[in-house]
Parts: structure tokens; C-alpha cells; sequence
């Protein structure tokens, strides 16, 4: 017959052969819900990276937990309060290819029972690379007027903006440059 979980006083009861009657208890916890886990990533990761996972558990007892990102593993630190835990890792993802990434949070209870949340991410540690720069014809502007086209890319995760700075004698210019398709 199965147990449902919670709290129990475990009681034996025996007599031994010359009549006499043995008893004992001890308090039991029944735990055979895994825990649930809430994971908290950014969706582009480079470098050395924060990652955080909650879990929950009705017996909170939680033994272990870990990330894993690729072939790297991280251990999590976890601390606890309540029926909840916040466990925390640096995740260095230098040693991978730029690339989609599967990146898993996994913990266990003391009790075995095992849960795991997933997110994909996207590894990008190349930084984006300019390739080329071209001064452009004024005609017809004043001769302060300069125009010019700068190409920068980035390959896997894309371009929010750039600045460029335009150094001239006794004086210096700094530019944000918005993406253009």
C-alpha cells in the first residue's frame, strides 16, 4: 500500500518470548514528490556568466544541485529558506564555440527524488568585428560635413548599436551608429 507524503510517527511493537512487550518509535518523513525548479538565464551568455535556479520542495532537504551548459558542469551554491532554495553558479563558457546551447539546472532532494528545468541559450564570445570604413563624397555640402559608411558585424548575436569616435586636431567626436538592414 502506498503512503502518502508528510510526517509520521513509525512505531514497532514486539513481545519476546518470555511475555514481555518491547515498543519503539521514531518520527519518518515520506517524500515522493520531486521538487520544482524555476530557472533564471539570459538568453545570450559570453564569458563568465551569472545563473540562478529556484527550487521548491514540500520537505525541503535538498542535497544537490548543478548546471550544465554543453559538456561543462557547474556545481550551484544553494541556500535555503523556507520550502524554497535560490542556488547560484558563474558559468565560464569560454572553452565553447559560439553556438545555441542547451543550459539545465538539476537538483535533488534527500530523499533521491530528482527535477531539472532547461533553457536554451546562445553562446556568443566573439566580439563583433569591424570590416571597413568609407569616407564618403559631400558635394554640394559645407565643406564641415563629412559623410562616411561603417560596417560592423556580428555573426551570432547581432548588433544593438556601435559608436565611432572621429579624431580631429583639438577636438573628438563620438558617434552611436543604429543598426541598418
Amino acid at each position: 500500500r502506498s503512503v502518502a507524503d508528510g510526517s509520521y510517527n513509525f512505531s514497532v511493537t514486539g513481545d519476546t518470548i518470555y511475555g514481555y512487550q518491547i515498543r519503539d518509535s521514531s518520527p519518518v518523513v515520506i517524500d515522493n514528490s520531486r521538487p520544482t525548479v524555476t530557472l533564471n538565464v539570459p538568453g545570450i551568455v559570453r564569458s563568465a556568466f551569472s545563473a540562478a535556479f529556484t527550487a521548491t520542495d514540500s520537505y525541503l532537504a535538498l542535497s544537490s544541485g548543478n548546471f550544465t551548459l554543453g559538456t561543462l558542469v557547474q556545481a550551484a551554491s544553494c541556500s535555503a529558506q523556507g520550502s524554497s532554495a535560490t542556488c547560484t553558479a558563474t558559468i565560464s563558457s569560454v572553452s565553447l564555440p559560439d553556438g545555441l546551447y542547451s543550459l539545465a539546472a538539476a537538483i535533488s532532494d534527500l530523499a533521491g527524488n530528482a527535477a531539472a528545468a532547461s533553457k536554451s541559450v546562445t553562446v556568443d564570445n566573439t566580439p563583433p568585428a569591424f570590416s571597413s570604413m568609407k569616407i564618403n563624397q559631400t558635394t554640394g555640402l559645407p565643406p564641415s560635413t563629412i559623410g562616411f559608411t561603417v560596417n560592423i558585424n556580428d555573426s551570432v548575436s547581432g548588433m544593438n548599436s556601435s559608436k565611432v569616435t572621429l579624431k580631429i586636431p583639438n577636438a573628438q567626436l563620438t558617434l552611436t551608429l543604429a543598426e541598418v538592414s
